[in-house]
């Protein structure tokens, strides 16, 4: 559903940008397109893993297998 949000949001976007619409509203638009973008790409390459024992908890946060603890 994400994916197609940000589809949709994104040719909205460029609909603005190459129609008679305000300046403004393409960059107030793009700015917020840039948000999507960047969730799609956490649900779509991230990951998370939480270990609990011997007294500690460790989160783990990746993206692409890139990441710390």
């Amino acid at each position: 559903m994400l994916a197609l949000f940000t589809a949709v949001w994104t040719g909205i976007v460029y609909f603005l940008a190459h129609s008679k619409a305000p300046w403004f509203f393409a960059p107030v638009f793009g700015f917020f397109d840039l948000f999507l973008i960047y969730g799609l790409m956490q649900a779509a390459m991230g990951s998370f893993r939480i270990e609990v024992g011997n007294g500690r908890i460790v989160f783990r946060r990746a993206l692409s297998a890139l990441g710390s603890s």
